[in-house]
């Protein structure tokens, strides 16, 4: 072969090179700008679509803005229901115009003459159901299974079914009347008492309402059945079996059971009212929650039956109600103290 020719090979051989290496240098731009310009549309998904901890504190931001809209919302309610408005003072003679001594002394005179009426008549209502109830209130003793080992409820004396009768229609007649005798009542008082005070006094005659009955079921349902269970257990350790239960005495000790429990459940009722009015504070009811512990097992003690427990029976739900308490007048406190509320 010629120098010519070997020498046009090498040229041949020299330019494909140049051309695969201008081709790869070409592809490796074209990489480049497409690896650009996939970052830059990552980068521009990432600005148009937040992240998930963006997500979740715009969300927890809403959620925190309605918290504040509702308690705003809580403490107005609270507020136009259980305080003074100026609205209030504005109309204050058109609710309880002045009177002469004697119109009130009439209405006292009337307001006496209805609960009496309505004492007497609901007494006659209960009147025929007399030995019903007297059963009603036999049926924890057999509940209790006492009667099936020969414990029995009897008169001792001639008059006994006369006193029982009459037991039971003074006390039958004063339950029946009660929401009677609580409507005369407020109709005297709530005319010199402001809106607000009307409220507060209703919403506390309802929650003792239901505290009451919720107690005296409380007593009804469990503690009755576990005392006098409690007692003839110890009658029998103390080797003075008792068989036959004094009609009077069990009667009375059953209705005085049931009072104890029905007003001890008031007491919640008195502390809220006590922070509501300001003489107490949530904060001072959370520092003395051991006293307060210890005055409701020791209150339990004496109002119960000497069996441990029915004593645990009464003061868990009061220990209960105490923190409810509690609750409600820190959250009194929360809303009287938010200067959002309209």
């Amino acid at each position: 072969m010629s120098k010519r020719s070997r020498r046009e090979k090498r040229n041949e051989e020299e330019a494909r090179k140049r051309k695969a290496e201008a081709k790869a240098k070409a592809a490796d731009a074209t990489s480049d700008a497409g690896a650009d310009a996939a970052s830059e549309a990552e980068a521009q998904a990432k600005d148009s679509n937040p992240s998930d901890g963006q997500r979740a504190a715009h969300v927890s931001g809403k959620q925190a803005i309605r918290r504040v809209a509702a308690r705003s919302r809580l403490a107005g309610a609270f507020r136009r229901t259980f305080t003074e408005t100026d609205e209030d003072r504005a109309h204050e003679e058109e609710f309880d115009p002045p009177r002469p001594f004697i119109e009130h002394f009439i209405d006292l005179r009337d307001c006496i003459f209805r609960c009496v009426l309505s004492w007497v008549v609901a007494m006659l209502v209960v009147a025929p159901f007399a030995p019903k109830i007297i059963a009603l209130l036999q049926r924890p003793l057999l509940n209790s299974g006492l009667q099936e080992q020969g414990v029995a409820v009897q008169g001792l004396e001639v008059g006994v079914g006369f006193s029982l009768f009459m037991t039971t229609m003074l006390w039958g007649g004063t339950i029946l009347a009660l929401p009677a005798l609580l409507y005369f009542i407020f109709r005297f008082v709530f005319p010199g008492l402001r809106r607000h005070e009307r409220n507060l006094v209703c919403f506390t005659l309802g929650s003792g309402v239901f505290l009451f009955l919720g107690g005296i079921w409380l007593c009804f349902g469990f503690t009755l059945k576990l005392a006098l269970t409690a007692l003839m257990a110890i009658n029998e350790w103390m080797n003075v079996p008792v068989t036959i239960l004094q009609a009077e005495a069990y009667i009375a000790f059953v209705l005085k059971i049931l009072l104890a429990f029905g007003l001890a459940f008031q007491f919640p009722l008195v502390l809220l009212a006590m922070g509501w009015l300001g003489i107490v504070s949530s904060e001072s009811l959370r520092k003395r929650r051991g006293m307060a512990i210890i005055g409701i097992f020791t209150v339990a003690m004496f109002l119960t039956p000497p069996d441990p427990l029915s004593q645990i029976i009464m003061a868990v739900p009061m220990c209960l109600l105490y923190e409810l308490t509690v609750f409600l007048v820190r959250l009194r406190e929360m809303v009287m103290n938010d200067p959002a509320a309209v």
